[in-house]
């Protein structure tokens, strides 16, 4: 495994890093709201 093979692989996983942690909050509020409206 050499140099271009780690910075091959380091941008799709920063991509989904930075996505996981920018989709969070987001993730957290429609939980939130599913379960207010299922509990009436």
């Amino acid at each position: 495994m050499d140099a271009t093979e780690i910075g091959l692989w380091g941008v799709p996983l920063a991509m989904l890093g930075g996505a996981i942690r920018v989709s969070t909050p987001f993730i957290f509020v429609s939980l939130g709201e599913a379960i207010t409206e299922r509990s009436g």
